[in-house]
């Protein structure tokens, strides 16, 4: 099945918009969604409904959004760093990994 891509012309680089709210950009929105290909970051993981985006930074202490720091959770994973404390690593292949907190013996 031949795969069909837009040529863009006249385009941005999404790595230089920056917005100092939660709100995401349709231009960000769309390219976390192509390089994240619509499914959790984490690896291993293939949920694609119910992704939350996700700031690796803390929001309340860096007040900004950027296409570094944005990926797609599923709801389980995305409870498990906003409610239970686990922290994201990055793996440097687009995916990520979370790390459980101390005492806690599962890997996510």
């Amino acid at each position: 099945m031949a795969r069909e891509l837009d040529v863009i012309t006249d385009g941005m680089d999404v790595q230089s918009v920056v917005s100092t709210t939660r709100h995401v950009p349709n231009a960000l929105k769309i390219a976390i969604d192509e390089r994240d290909g619509g499914t959790c970051k984490v690896r291993g993981c293939d949920h694609s409904l119910g992704l939350e985006r996700h700031h690796t930074q803390l929001f309340a202490e860096h007040h900004l959004t950027t296409y570094e720091i944005l990926g797609d959770l599923c709801d389980e994973h995305h409870d498990l760093v906003t409610y239970r404390g686990y922290e994201i690593i990055d793996h440097g292949d687009s995916t990520w990994g979370l790390r459980p907190p101390r005492g806690h013996t599962n890997a996510a």
